[in-house]
């Protein structure tokens, strides 16, 4: 079984026009949210998709979901931050949807619309013969260490550097046996799936990713995201 879950339960305190946060602004004429749940919904290799929110958009998120196969899409509850949402959507699914624990899981972010069924695709098949998936972009820019912000302390390889996207895949049970040993600061330190594997030892598979696949944080992000 293949359960793809899309975390939208940010306050897009960067973008937040009208009051709502960036995942219920409409790109071209519909909500960026939508963008992204069509691309899994298109994804019929996937049996359903989990929608986690913030508890006050729980019914709004609902509504505007309303048109879409119902039999596919549920939506609950997030928390505070990245991973405690993550979590709580796999309780979700074990609870709510009585999914088993060897369910293939595919977290991706709502603000990431553009992402495709290429992407998606190589996430699921990757994950025939690995432990963890994340997709990723070789970087094109050098990137540099500094201590103040102020000097540089040490440059890196281009070549080894990569920057992280979603979709991540990996197991259930797999993820929730780690989380579950984990002590605070690591929950607050370990912002993702990817992290999270990696801090434990897990080889993580690469799959590549695309420049458009990008996550829109910022109001020029917005605006790229309307042209495109």
């Amino acid at each position: 079984m293949i359960v793809a879950i899309i975390l939208a339960a940010g306050k897009g305190t960067r973008i937040n026009r009208a009051g709502k946060p960036k995942q219920y602004l409409d790109i071209g004429d519909k909500p960026m949210l939508c963008h992204t749940v069509e691309k899994f919904l298109a994804c019929r290799q996937i049996n359903h998709i989990v929608v986690v929110v913030h508890k006050d958009w729980i019914q709004y998120t609902i509504a505007l979901l309303a048109g879409y196969e119902k039999t596919r899409i549920s939506v609950c509850e997030g928390a505070e931050n990245r991973q405690e949402s993550l979590y709580r959507a796999l309780v979700f699914c074990q609870v709510q949807l009585n999914v088993p624990d060897e369910t293939v899981i595919l977290s991706h972010d709502a603000a990431r619309p553009f992402v495709t069924q290429e992407i998606i695709l190589a996430n699921i098949q990757a994950m025939q013969d690995a432990e963890a998936v994340t997709t990723v972009i070789p970087a094109v820019d050098t990137i540099i260490q500094s201590e103040d912000g102020l000097t540089m302390a040490s440059t890196t390889d281009r070549k080894q550097m990569y920057q992280v996207q979603t979709p991540q895949a990996f197991y259930l049970k797999q993820y929730q046996d780690i989380y579950a040993k984990l002590d605070r600061i690591e929950k607050m330190q370990l912002t993702d799936a990817f992290s999270l594997f990696c801090a434990k030892g897990l080889k993580v598979r690469l799959v590549r990713g695309h420049q458009r696949n990008f996550k829109i944080t910022t109001d020029y992000d917005m605006q790229l995201a309307g042209m495109l």
